[in-house]
């Protein structure tokens, strides 16, 4: 078991107390879920949450004294993409029971797959009244992390706007395609994956604005549905895919490829019967991909 020991005073976890966070989706704030279903990299997370900040118990149990000051500070971390944002950075009023509000926009273009949020409370200004007590501008007092799965289909690898009449004439009319690359299983998904959407297409420039309408939502849906199918089919034609057991920290394309299969059958434990599955039905296959993915509203 591993046990991390602060080299200074830190406060009881309780001293500070976060709110959770929330996020505005039709002009109304809903509570952040373990999983956004209908994100998509166009999308721009608007984020609130509140903490409530007991400075006089944070200062007696830190040995700290008054003239000390604190920071908050949140981050944004992607799994996939490897972004690490900062998202905010202030100094806390000196209060003694200070509700700091916290409003963050956080960009889609950066953000894919698992996305951490982490909270901090740092020390800005330090009048130490121990020598255990937090010297250092910085230091860690207290932190708190919501983790959430972007399952857009805009999570799971870049995505470009192209003019296909220009960049692609032998399917001018096509709404989008995906490239993927498996010469290397190895490498990592985001270089090896790649959807193009075509913006010579009315409904795609619509989709590419990030209205909230219903046929937005409807292609959206359509797009999450055949770009999983295509990618479920490449997983199940690939030998570095189906012989390597699921590893959700595995950036590579063969693993990210294993862990759809994983999400879209868990109760196959062996995905060489899928294999014999799309070789025998493709139909049954395919409708299974559609099932997993819900249902058109």
């Amino acid at each position: 078991m591993k046990i991390s020991v602060s080299p200074f005073y830190t406060p009881d976890p309780n001293s500070v107390v976060h709110s959770g966070w929330f996020f505005s989706r039709n002009g109304s704030g809903e509570a952040l879920p373990e999983e956004m279903d209908s994100w998509d990299y166009q999308t721009v997370l608007s984020l609130q949450a509140e903490v409530t900040i007991d400075r006089p118990l944070i200062l007696a149990q830190c040995r700290m004294g008054e003239g000390s000051q604190f920071r908050v500070v949140v981050k944004a971390k992607s799994d996939s993409t490897k972004a690490d944002i900062l998202l905010l950075d202030a100094v806390a009023p000196a209060d003694a029971n200070v509700r700091v509000p916290l409003q963050l926009d956080v960009p889609g273009t950066e953000l894919g797959g698992r996305l951490t949020l982490t909270t901090f409370i740092l020390v800005d200004a330090s009048v130490p009244l121990d020598p255990l007590a937090p010297h250092q501008r910085g230091s860690i007092l207290w932190k708190n992390y919501a983790h959430v799965y972007l399952q857009g289909i805009g999570a799971q690898f870049p995505t470009d706007a192209e003019d296909f009449r220009r960049t692609r004439p032998d399917t001018p009319d096509a709404l989008w395609q995906l490239d993927a690359d498996l010469s290397d299983a190895e490498a990592s998904f985001a270089s090896a994956v790649r959807l193009s959407m075509n913006t010579s297409q009315p409904a795609i420039k619509r989709l590419l604005q990030g209205l909230d309408t219903p046929e937005n939502k409807q292609l959206q849906h359509l797009l999450d549905i055949d770009v999983t199918r295509q990618m479920a089919v490449l997983a199940v034609q690939s030998d570095a895919v189906l012989d390597r057991d699921p590893d959700h920290e595995d950036p590579s394309v063969a693993a990210v490829l294993r862990c759809l299969l994983l999400q879209l059958w868990p109760q196959i434990s062996d995905p060489h019967i899928l294999r014999k599955l799309w070789d025998s039905e493709p139909s049954k296959f395919e409708a299974h991909v559609q099932s997993t993915r819900g249902k058109l509203s």
